[in-house]
């Protein structure tokens, strides 16, 4: 049985943006390429350019208070295999189920995602695969810092769903059915699929990927809304403890609070 996690991992150039058009897409893409192809653990590297036209945009990301721009190349996909030993994947995290793991990230309308993915035995107790992306994505992080590539993510990734590929001979169209027992954490979804067709990531989870990309950008703005509120509450604060001497100072200052004010208010539209 296949089983798989899921989260959105993103990629951004560090020194420069990139050129207009699918060259500079393709010059991005490469530049991934590149990076993972040092890392010895990666291997089996495919990359998908997407559609013959350029077509994408950009997730702005509030990282460390630095603005990223992360490419989102629509129908792009970036698919490689890692061995991570026990022992690595106890310097990150706790252990997954196996050593192997398939990924593929695909790019969704909104944002990338992740999926990672390993084969189990069908009589084996029921997996973990969530803790998959939380070990790739802290392995990454630590093997990407120094590199030519920005790597990050927006939470929550893992997604808090653990997926189980099952064939069936009941369904024309892969269906997703929530089994999740009340109190036992990440939710179990059941991914059934025709048993006359091959369940190959991302394509059988396509309708899902899109979900998944609106779901992750509304995380990442919501986000964003709340720390420009922290900033315009933080800011608004300080100006009315300064206690300014004078009438000119005392209205300058509350300017300055109403300015806050309606910054507040344009971010909690």
């Amino acid at each position: 049985m296949l089983v798989f996690g899921a989260g959105c991992l993103w990629f951004a150039p560090v020194q420069k943006p990139l050129a207009d058009g699918k060259e500079g897409q393709a010059e991005f893409l490469n530049s991934v390429r590149s990076e993972l192809e040092r890392i010895d653990n990666i291997s089996n590297i495919e990359i998908n350019a997407g559609w013959e036209k350029a077509y994408g945009t950009y997730l702005i990301i509030d990282k460390q208070d630095k603005k990223i721009a992360a490419p989102v190349i629509y129908g792009a996909s970036i698919e490689f295999d890692i061995f991570l030993p026990f022992r690595v994947q106890e310097e990150v995290h706790e252990k997954a189920d196996v050593e192997r793991f398939k990924v593929v990230i695909t790019f969704g309308y909104y944002t990338p995602i992740a999926y990672i993915y390993y084969e189990i035995g069908d009589s084996e107790a029921r997996a973990d695969p969530s803790s998959a992306v939380v070990i790739l994505r802290k392995f990454l992080e630590k093997r990407l810092d120094a590199s030519r590539i920005s790597f990050g993510c927006i939470g929550p990734s893992p997604f808090h769903a653990n997926f189980y590929a099952v064939p069936s001979d009941e369904v024309s169209e892969t269906i997703v059915s929530d089994v999740s027992k009340k109190g036992q954490g990440y939710a179990s979804l059941v991914v059934h699929y025709p048993a006359s067709q091959e369940f190959k990531l991302p394509g059988s989870m396509s309708s899902f990927t899109e979900a998944l990309s609106t779901f992750y950008q509304l995380s990442n703005l919501r986000a964003d809304l709340l720390a420009s509120q922290r900033k315009a509450v933080l800011n608004a604060t300080y100006l009315m403890e300064r206690n300014p001497v004078g009438r000119i100072a005392d209205l300058r200052s509350t300017f300055q609070v109403r300015s806050e004010i309606d910054d507040l208010r344009r971010n909690s539209v």
